[in-house]
């Protein structure tokens, strides 16, 4: 069995900095009543929540950092498939053989009109949606009739990675 040659890997990283610094305040605003309250001995506040409650918060804002700052795109286009994973919502790769593929193109897309916003998600009609970002896209129909969209930021290198393959004859089903 020959190995098959990798033409592409795009890894995506969610970087919207404002959002950082957003919630970064909101967790050091909460950091900050949190020690008042339980080191300092001094109710947060003109109706103060418990310290449970306070460390609550705090464990939530960090772990909503932690869980943005995790999260992450990977795409990969061989001679043998198309495969993708969004981590942390997907453990494995979903591979995509161009056998299984009615047809696919990259296009243009808004994700804020089209899938209400970004991320790893199923909108009616529209099928399954993988996005961190951007507004370029490889929109695929499989055979079964299940439609996906994969993000991208590399739109033309992998225009030109498809124009390759159907050069070459091992796919003829993207525009």
């Amino acid at each position: 069995r020959k190995m098959e040659t990798i033409h592409i890997e795009e890894k995506q990283r969610f970087k919207e900095i404002a959002f950082y610094i957003l919630l970064g305040l909101v967790q050091i605003l909460f950091l900050w009543g949190l020690i008042q309250q339980v080191i300092f001995n001094k109710p947060w506040g003109t109706k103060p929540a418990g310290d449970i409650v306070l460390i609550v918060i705090n464990f939530g804002i960090f772990s909503l950092i932690i869980l943005f700052f995790s999260i992450s795109l990977k795409t990969w286009i061989t001679d043998k498939y198309i495969s993708f994973r969004m981590f942390p919502f997907q453990i494995r790769k979903k591979v995509i053989e161009w056998s299984e593929i009615q047809s696919g193109k990259i296009v243009k897309y808004n994700g804020i009109k089209e899938y209400w916003g970004y991320g790893f998600k199923y909108m009616p009609g529209k099928g399954w949606c993988y996005t961190i970002s951007g507004d370029f896209g490889i929109r695929i129909m499989l055979k079964n009739g299940e439609k996906i969209l994969i993000g991208t930021h590399i739109a033309k290198e992998i225009s030109q990675v498809f124009d390759n393959l159907k050069n070459r004859g091992i796919i003829n089903i993207i525009d």
